[in-house]
């Protein structure tokens, strides 16, 4: 009932396309296309703490992506093998494709739950709330930003809700757990930085 209940919402949300949108969320589900943004919030943690800080950062959400990657990969995707909406025999006929810049239809690789985008991008959204929230007015649009790379996936087709429900979670344990971490280590070792002025 619950695998219905998913099918049938995603058939729903993937039928909420225009053909002026395919392009635009293909390059918002494309990593790649959010390096600015990593660069400015790196950019932003060296002005409103210092390098140190920055550097500690920068390792941490390359700890959180290397765990929410490997457990939405080796325990959940290579263990329940379920098929993405767009390999799924019974539904991949009803599902709204992309063209990619090059020119192919995306489909996506062959098992899809858990969602890595979800997991990896939970755990970093999470990593930058908890850093800024107390710093920034704007921390809230991270979760904007979450939300519309999440809905991507389900727009291009390669993702059950509730691949990217559970790789939520999957993200947001492994970035509480690198935060707790962090957090200890900072006050061990007694580097937590002052707030600088920009």
């Amino acid at each position: 009932m619950l695998e219905q209940l998913d099918r049938d919402l995603f058939l729903f949300l993937n039928s909420l396309h225009a053909p002026w949108l395919d392009v635009p969320m293909w390059y918002i589900s494309w990593t790649a296309t959010w390096i600015p943004l990593f660069v400015f919030i790196c950019w932003y943690a060296w002005k409103k703490f210092n390098i140190k800080f920055m550097l500690l950062l920068l390792v941490a959400a390359g700890i959180s992506v290397a765990i929410t990657d490997r457990v939405s990969v080796v325990v959940f995707k290579n263990q329940v093998e379920r098929y993405r909406p767009t390999h799924n025999l019974e539904i991949k006929d009803k599902v709204h494709t992309v063209i990619t810049p090059e020119g192919k239809e995306y489909r996506g690789g062959l098992y899809g739950f858990v969602s890595s985008h979800a997991a990896n991008f939970s755990g970093i959204t999470l990593l930058m709330v908890l850093w800024f929230r107390k710093k920034s007015r704007w921390w809230y649009l991270l979760f904007l930003w979450l939300f519309l790379i999440a809905y991507s996936r389900i727009y291009l087709g390669v993702h059950y809700p509730a691949d990217l429900l559970v790789g939520g979670l999957v993200g947001l344990a492994s970035g509480l757990l690198v935060f707790s971490l962090q957090q200890w280590l900072l006050k061990k070792y007694k580097i937590y930085p002052e707030q600088q002025s920009v």
